[in-house]
């Protein structure tokens, strides 16, 4: 159900189909210019006060960077307009939410290799919401045919991480494994077709299960770690 509705943002209130569960949920689409971006941050911080105490999530194209690291390109200090999108976020007490894919979220030049990345699409959420939707968790895909990558939020609503996909973990001992540069070279002369940054996400998605195996083969570093304090206690 739309609650309220500006040109930068549509704030929807959104219920499960039970009744059970709800969330206010804003979608932000936001002006070029960052002055004209400042209508956009009075109209959210005004929302925090209509939201309360209830899950809040707000996603979409905020048109600027949070950090410094969010471009591949720029300088060394934070600008007026990342000032202002922080001063925003820290006021409504939002942070990203757990996330996986691209990290920089839209290209300048989307078939030339000399483009400039920025991470200008975010999906944030207040306490509450983390709280309340324990495994949620947002998905960052590859580039298509927009300059954006597409950005989907994941509610599991029984609070179960069993479709939730395996963070990979890796380890640095597994360099000096036997078969580790083999597999890496084996992966990076796939040959795909795409954008270079698809190209990257999916190779090293590819390199997950072979490197798994070498980890696997190589015991539980858990239960490793656990035996070598047990013998240093000893000793």
């Amino acid at each position: 159900m739309t609650v309220a509705m500006t040109n930068q943002v549509i704030h929807c209130f959104v219920k499960t189909v039970d009744n059970s569960r709800h969330l206010f949920l804003s979608i932000v689409y936001a002006k070029n210019y960052y002055i004209h971006r400042r209508a956009l941050w009075n109209d959210l911080c005004m929302h925090r006060g209509f939201v309360g105490n209830h899950p809040w999530v707000m996603m979409g194209d905020f048109n600027v960077s949070l950090e410094l690291d969010d471009s591949t390109i720029g300088g060394s200090q934070v600008t007026i307009a990342m000032r202002e999108f922080h001063e925003c976020v820290e006021y409504l007490c939002m942070s990203d939410i757990n996330h996986s894919g691209l990290h920089f979220t839209w290209n300048q030049r989307l078939n030339a290799l000399d483009g400039m990345l920025k991470k200008i699409d975010r999906i944030m959420a207040n306490d509450h919401f983390l709280n309340d939707f324990i495994n949620s968790y947002a998905i960052f895909q590859p580039y298509t045919i927009s300059d954006h990558c597409p950005a989907i939020l994941k509610i599991p609503l029984n609070n179960s991480s069993v479709n939730r996909p395996k963070s990979f973990k890796f380890s640095n001992f597994i360099v000096y494994r036997e078969g580790f540069e083999d597999v890496v070279v084996k992966g990076w002369r796939r040959v795909l077709v795409g954008h270079r940054m698809f190209q990257v996400v999916k190779k090293l998605r590819w390199l997950k299960s072979p490197l798994r195996k070498i980890m696997w083969h190589h015991g539980s570093v858990h239960k490793r770690v656990m035996k070598l304090k047990s013998d240093l206690e000893e000793a």
